[in-house]
């Protein structure tokens, strides 16, 4: 079974100050890997390095060397559509039929909606001999029946398909696994994506909970904190001579008593015990 591996792979534009992937390990199996996250957080710079188009600074990927990258974009026909309508093997009728493209289409790309690029486009891509097929945003703009020829069309991919999309029908019609990039965290699942964001929710939510606590504890141990401080405040203004006149010598005794007998260390201690445990 083909795999794509990744390893402590780590990437920083020219132009940036920090790294957008910072040694990062991922593995892509057959089937199909939703890649989710923000506009921004990494999803177009993973499926470049993948694609070969960006160069790692460093860490290593394995398993790229047949790949075919198909771009949300369908200003341009693919190179190899001519190639594709004129090709009459069972494969190419059949993909030919699961995406309706009509012959006519042939140097009519001008003339043709998005949707209907979008199934030539796609219908080129699946007929590529790959190992590995990246799409980006396939169902972008098109209206529903469209948008279930793809979702069928995608489907009868044998190789290992990353996908790229805000759709989350698509993304739960087709993903068997689901990589999250988050803030340059990238987290993997072994489920389609309403799963693993479930899954994620859960997480969150419990890391959540744990800080509460510790926050809470925290503000304990801080009252206490300040109780014994006022504790020993009080007890050095109640040991002190300071305003003592000179020949209340019977207090001055009681004072020194107090002192040697070490009733003035319980709060003090009791004070460092409490600072400590908060450190």
């Amino acid at each position: 079974m083909n795999s794509l591996k990744i390893r402590d792979l780590s990437y920083k534009y020219p132009s940036a100050t920090e790294s957008i992937f910072n040694a990062i390990n991922l593995d892509f199996e057959e089937g199909w890997s939703a890649v989710t996250g923000i506009n921004g957080s990494g999803k177009s710079t993973l499926l470049k390095l993948i694609s070969k188009e960006l160069k790692s600074e460093k860490g290593m990927i394995v398993g790229n060397e047949l790949v075919i990258y198909c771009a949300q974009n369908t200003e341009f026909p693919p190179k190899e559509l001519e190639e594709f309508m004129m090709t009459y093997t069972k494969e190419a009728y059949k993909l030919r039929d699961i995406l309706q493209v009509k012959d006519e289409w042939l140097g009519s790309w001008k003339l043709l909606s998005h949707g209907e690029r979008k199934r030539l486009q796609l219908a080129v891509a699946l007929s590529s001999d790959s190992d590995i097929l990246m799409v980006d945003e396939p169902t972008n703009h098109l209206d529903c029946q469209s948008q279930a020829i793809v979702v069928e069309a995608l489907k009868s991919y044998r190789g290992i398909g990353i996908l790229v999309s805000h759709d989350r029908t698509l993304l739960d019609a087709l993903s068997q696994q689901t990589v999250m990039i988050k803030a340059g965290e990238v987290l993997k699942y072994r489920s389609k994506f309403s799963l693993a964001q479930q899954a994620y929710a859960e997480t969150l939510s419990h890391k959540k909970k744990v800080l509460s606590e510790q926050e809470h504890e925290l503000k304990k141990i801080n009252r206490v904190v300040q109780v014994q401080r006022e504790k020993v405040s009080l007890a050095k203004k109640r040991f002190s001579k300071k305003n003592i006149g000179k020949h209340n010598s019977s207090l001055k005794e009681k004072i020194n008593g107090a002192i040697l007998t070490g009733k003035d260390k319980n709060d003090g201690q009791m004070l460092q015990r409490t600072v400590t445990k908060q450190r």
